[in-house]
């Protein structure tokens, strides 16, 4: 039975030598740099990510022998996802961005309690656990947005116990984390047994904690040592489960988001259990299948998510297993086995491989107000070796009309495995025209291909209702004894018309300093009046009430008369009015100031 000693799952001196040491792996073989990390690995799109205590090593081709891109910063855990990479290790973690090259951005420090020993990437989210954290190292997960890196919120088990490890695994989709706590007490039946913790954005604490059968010898089994989530499919590992007669055999779990909640439906196991194995070191998923990883035997296992059966092994011996990674590459899934001595993998090579190209909606806005702009951030990827040229063409429903790219293109070359992001901005029309919601969608066309991207969710249109109003004039200035002419501007941005009776008013009062000389109502409908006002009151009331079309305008002239004062000097003044709406709610119009400049003295001179 595995021990707890720590989190680095390692085979023990018990555990027999493996049993495929001398099989290659199937179909080819893949070397690799003898020194190549291999304790964590990570593949996305055309990157595979390599990475060990000191070296972090990243390769755009599956079958060469030198790393593309090396870093001396290693790490214990290694997270790749969309032109982003993340490491952790010994309190911090390091967040690298492709930009032409892999370059880092950004540092994240905690010391002192194991963070960054597992991260994850997705979904908008940078999820860092800290198995270590709290009084009694129950552990915990920390959520950064992946685009600011601003802490969003800490993720911790409710009923978390001494050495839990919360945090010793995690994964992300979408808005879903998942965190593993290998060490957690069943304090019913079993000690150490682990359990594995569901939360969802904007839910507090866990939505759901799932466990393993309970057809295992009490004790050390680790579940939840690794994690890994793609849809509605969650996969657990638990290295340490003991079967009859194979002590540390392993097994993996798959869990399905059914509409009662997360609900195992499989156990993963090969079919041929064997002491020793450490099935569920490692997992990883792919929209069709998960990946468990044996390094007690140098293997790895690919299942289906539909009813948890076996589909093929990877079989490359040694200690490789220790950490897997699982994707698709030009139509064949390429699967990849790390360990002590290295990474090696299965996989085809193609001869000649054509560039394919992937698009995606990267963070569609989820709302967007009327008469805005609304900007979709497109990826395009190149999973091909030679540049591609590439155009890509993004529409909406209802139609918004020709979107504007930035920086005013919408093609370029793909280099191959790497990505370019397109940005397209629409023009959407004010409240009472503007859509209750818009979706975008895009086609990436290169040559005679035309492959369309990941459909973007919905955008809702936000459209204020009621009367907006300002005032303004050409006049920055006017000379005291002169008139300045000025407008009152009422908008209707509200979806309907306002009746009269039922219209909104409009009240505004003249300073002191200046004497109405007239009114009128230049646009619109309506009353524009002077209000009585108290004896002895100078200054002047003025009053509109009437109705305003949908998406119309009224527009209200005032001229008035700066009073001539030879004594006076340069002052500043503002004019102000009052919007009373439909509710009864009474809002500010946008006010305007200028400058009353003093009339020039002119005064007589004796002439020589």
């Amino acid at each position: 039975m595995l021990k707890r000693l720590g989190l680095l799952l390692l085979v023990p001196l018990a555990v027999p030598l493996p049993i495929l040491a001398a099989e290659a792996c199937k179909p080819v073989p893949y070397a690799g740099p003898p020194a190549s990390p291999g304790l964590a690995l990570s593949a996305d799109g055309g990157w595979l990510a390599s990475a060990g205590p000191s070296r972090l090593e990243l390769f755009d081709d599956p079958a060469a022998a030198e790393p593309r891109f090396r870093f001396e910063d290693g790490g214990e855990a290694v997270a790749l996802q969309g032109g982003l990479l993340a490491t952790g290790e010994n309190g911090v973690v390091r967040v690298y961005a492709y930009r032409d090259k892999w370059e880092l951005v950004e540092e994240l420090r905690r010391p002192g309690i194991r963070f960054g020993a597992s991260v994850a990437l997705g979904g908008g989210w940078l999820v860092v656990g800290a198995p270590e954290d709290g009084s009694f190292r129950e552990g915990a997960a920390y959520v950064y947005s992946a685009d600011t890196f601003d802490l969003k919120r800490i993720l911790r088990p409710g009923d978390g116990r001494l050495n839990d490890r919360f945090g010793a695994s995690v994964a992300v989709d979408g808005n879903t984390f998942v965190v593993g706590a290998p060490y957690a007490d069943d304090l019913r039946e079993l000690y150490n047994f682990g359990a594995v913790y569901v939360f969802r954005d904007g839910i507090e604490g866990a939505v759901a904690k799932l466990w393993a059968s309970k057809d295992f010898r009490a004790g050390d089994i680790q579940f939840g040592a690794s994690v890994a989530i793609r849809g509605s499919s969650i996969v657990v590992g638990a290295p340490g489960a003991d079967l009859p007669d194979n002590n540390a055999a392993g097994s993996a779990y798959l869990f399905t988001l059914k509409p009662e909640g997360w609900t195992r439906t499989a156990e993963l196991n090969p079919g041929d259990p064997k002491p020793g194995r450490l099935l569920g070191a490692s997992v990883a998923i792919d929209e069709a299948g998960a990946l468990v990883g044996a390094p007690g035997n140098g293997s790895a296992y690919l299942f289906r998510l539909t009813d948890g059966s076996r589909v093929d092994e990877c079989g490359c011996g040694g200690l490789f297993g220790r950490s897997v990674a699982l994707r698709t590459r030009n139509g064949q899934r390429e699967i990849f086995l790390g360990g002590t001595d290295g990474v090696k993998g299965c996989f085809p090579i193609p001869k000649d491989p054509d560039p394919e190209l992937t698009c995606e909606f990267e963070s569609p806005p989820a709302s967007a107000p009327a008469g805005s702009m609304v900007t979709y951030t497109v990826q395009v990827h190149n999973e091909g070796k030679e540049p591609e040229p590439a155009e890509l063409q993004v529409s909406t429903t209802p139609d918004l009309g020709t979107g504007r790219c930035k920086p005013g293109r919408c093609s370029a070359s793909i280099p191959g495995g790497g990505d370019k992001k397109f940005r397209v901005t629409f023009a959407v029309p004010r409240a009472c025209e503007a859509p209750a919601a818009i979706q975008a969608e895009a086609f990436v066309v290169s040559g005679d291909t035309k492959k369309e991207c990941t459909l973007s969710p919905t955008t809702r249109i936000e459209r204020p209702v009621g009367v907006r109003g300002w005032i303004e004039s050409a006049d920055r200035s006017v000379l005291s004894g002169k008139e300045i002419t000025y407008h009152l501007r009422l908008e209707n941005d509200g979806p309907g018309s306002l009746l009269d009776g039922d219209g909104p008013e409009l009240e505004h009062e003249l300073p002191p300093d200046l004497r109405l000389v007239s009114l009128k109502v230049l646009a619109g409908g309506g009353t524009f009046e002077r209000v009585d006002k108290p004896s002895g009151d100078p200054t002047e009331a003025l009053l509109w009430n009437g109705s305003i079309p949908a998406c119309g305008t009224v527009d209200l002239q005032v001229t008035a008369l700066v009073p001539y004062d030879q004594g006076q000097v340069e002052e500043r003044i503002c004019l102000e009015a009052t919007m009373k709406d439909l509710d009864g709610r009474k809002r500010s119009a946008a006010p305007y100031c200028f400058l009353i400049v003093p009339f020039p003295e002119i005064t007589l001179s004796e002439g020589r």
